[in-house]
């Protein structure tokens, strides 16, 4: 934990917002696959902390991108990767109001006395906001599904407007920029599978999630079994397990977490018999990065891992609380924030 954190300072450090020759895709091909001013001791005193807490994984990770301090935020998992990166990049704690069971402990949020609560609608804002205690500090963004808009919102909320324009800028500049190399050898067909929970439950990515729209921006093709997905609002579309030859590609990502365990599928004899099995060409990715909707630190994530892979013959980053997780969190913070 503790050469992390180091890893993470150091690159802080050393990291500057003037884009160079590598931004966040690597610029060769590779393989198949005014001063500052300071601040006095009794000037501090006398500057209100603002105590932020992040309702939904979109909103955490755009607050962390853009160099905000979170005092909580809700994961609703046991335990999430992504709030022990948060506490480890801001180097303070950062509390879980949310349950497992996904419900949001509105008691422990009211007990932080938060100062601004954000949050997409259709999730544990919609709890927040009935609350008289804390209701005239939270700010209800309302989610449209469509990443620019929502980035934008969220961003304009936590006050860095021009920095989420930024970002978005500078995404579409790397897409174009990893879309226009492609075009220059035979890109693979891309397959994107998530295992349930529950045995024999397996689930195809949605138009609206990072992963979905990266490769649709990149012009990456997805086999036909997964069109209908590719443009459903939703994140997860769930695949027969019968049906799963169908969804056979040149590359198939298998989507894994602390809540998606692939064991089970790789058991089973119809997906030993897959071509990219047989090839073994199949890469394991970061699900809560590839499916969080309306997320632009995932649609970062995603377009990092595909450059890996296609570019520089590399592999994804699974974990955001892992070494390299940091590593390329503290990078997009040193990009975008402040």
């Amino acid at each position: 934990m503790r050469e992390i954190v180091d890893a993470a300072r150091a690159i802080r450090s050393k990291s500057s917002p003037v884009i160079g020759r590598r931004l966040v895709l690597t610029a060769g091909i590779g393989g198949f696959i005014g001063g500052c001013a300071s601040v006095t001791r009794k000037q501090a005193a006398q500057v209100p902390v603002e105590r932020l807490a992040t309702l939904d994984g979109a909103t955490a990770g755009l607050a962390l991108m853009l160099g905000r301090h979170q005092q909580a935020t809700a994961s609703f998992l046991a335990k999430d990767p992504i709030v022990e990166a948060i506490a480890m990049l801001q180097e303070g704690p950062v509390v879980d109001v949310s349950s497992p069971g996904g419900q949001l402990e509105l008691e422990k949020l009211v007990a932080l006395s938060p100062t601004r609560v954000i949050g997409l609608s259709g999730g544990p804002v919609e709890q927040a906001v009935v609350l008289d205690r804390i209701s005239s500090s939270v700010q209800r963004v309302a989610r449209t599904g469509r990443l620019a808009a929502d980035s934008l919102a969220v961003g304009a909320a936590l006050g860095r407007l021009r920095r989420t324009r930024h970002a978005l800028t500078m995404l579409s500049a790397s897409r174009q920029q990893l879309q226009s190399a492609l075009r220059s050898r035979s890109a693979p067909t891309i397959s994107i599978i998530s295992p349930g929970l529950a045995a024999d439950s397996i689930f195809t990515v949605g138009g609206a999630t990072p992963a979905a729209s990266t490769v649709a921006a990149l012009d990456l093709r997805r086999p036909a079994a997964q069109a209908k997905a590719a443009s459903s609002a939703r994140s997860f579309v769930p695949v027969s397990l019968e049906h799963l030859p169908e969804h056979d590609a040149d590359l198939v990502f298998v989507a894994v977490g602390p809540t998606v365990d692939p064991r089970w599928l790789y058991d089973r004899p119809l997906w030993r018999q897959l071509g990219a099995v047989r090839r073994r060409r199949v890469i394991e990715v970061d699900a809560l990065q590839w499916a969080t909707t309306s997320s632009l630190l995932g649609n970062w994530w995603v377009l990092d891992d595909l450059a890996a892979v296609l570019r520089e013959d590399a592999c994804p980053i699974v974990g955001s609380a892992t070494f390299r997780g940091i590593q390329r969190l503290a990078r997009y913070r040193a990009l975008f924030g402040e």
